[in-house]
């Protein structure tokens, strides 16, 4: 009798265990893929295209697609699924001639492959960032990723002068350009 017993308890213990794990794999799932990322983070679907490019954001991915020497589209680059990106902008930034991608980018830690000296380990926080890329011939080459902002980004967009502005979940603004190497911060 007192054997049932046990057997009983011990399935529940066992029942009990099972759904603590599955909801705990289903809590991690959503939470890796950017479940609950702040409400003012919009992931709205978003195209660019000229003759040599076509460039679509769409579902927090951005994708691109290259003309080559024959007109013919391929593709060229899709952001890394890790990567949640808010919008894009496509303008020459630097002034050189060239227009260079800018991303509102969502990621789980602060920093990608290289951290400051005094950073034993990275964060598992989702934390917001700016990543400006230059698109060559081959391929796309990183220009400028910054760690995490210091300020909430509701949206970002590109000013009559060329200067790219921030705005929070506020309301508030800010103007960047660019100068040397990285976003200098800008009162119009």
């Amino acid at each position: 009798m007192k054997t049932g017993s046990s057997f009983k308890y011990l399935k529940v213990i066992i029942a009990i265990l099972s759904a603590a794990v599955l909801t705990a794999a289903v809590f991690l799932v959503l939470y890796f893929n950017g479940a609950f990322l702040p409400s003012y983070a919009s992931f709205n679907d978003k195209t660019y295209e000229d003759e040599s490019v076509s460039i679509s954001l769409s579902k927090g991915r951005i994708k691109i697609l290259r003309s080559d020497s024959s007109g013919n589209m391929s593709k060229y680059y899709e952001s890394p699924l890790k990567w949640k990106v808010q919008d894009f902008l496509y303008y020459d930034l630097d002034s050189d001639g060239e227009n260079e991608l800018l991303l509102l980018t969502w990621k789980v830690g602060k920093y990608g492959l290289y951290k400051p000296f005094f950073v034993d380990r990275d964060t598992l926080l989702w934390t917001e960032h700016i990543y400006i890329f230059e698109l060559e011939n081959q391929k796309i080459k990183q220009k400028w990723m910054a760690s995490e902002l210091n300020r909430e980004v509701k949206e970002m967009e590109l000013t009559d002068d060329g200067a790219l502005l921030l705005r929070t979940p506020s309301g508030e603004e800010t103007y960047w350009i660019w100068e040397g190497f990285g976003l200098k911060n800008i009162v119009p």
